[in-house]
């Protein structure tokens, strides 16, 4: 899981891509972009799984909530 990665918060139900990563407290934790309500947020490792593994998580899925997260010109 690097900067950049896409996974499914499982917090969350929705797509969210990896902004950055922390030990806290002896735990990962991820902060996330969550492009369905477009806001940044943590998540421990342990609540993230691969896109694949999630039904309906599907590339066009993702690119619906990244173009609806857009802000309008």
């Amino acid at each position: 899981m690097t900067p950049g990665s896409w996974l499914h918060s499982l917090d969350h139900n929705q797509p969210c891509q990896i902004i950055s990563s922390e030990t806290l407290w002896g735990e990962q934790i991820f902060c996330v972009w969550l492009p369905g309500q477009n806001t940044v947020t943590r998540v421990a490792a342990h609540r993230l799984t691969p896109l694949a593994d999630e039904r309906g998580s599907t590339l066009d899925q993702l690119l619906s909530l990244i173009h609806i997260s857009e802000p309008t010109r």
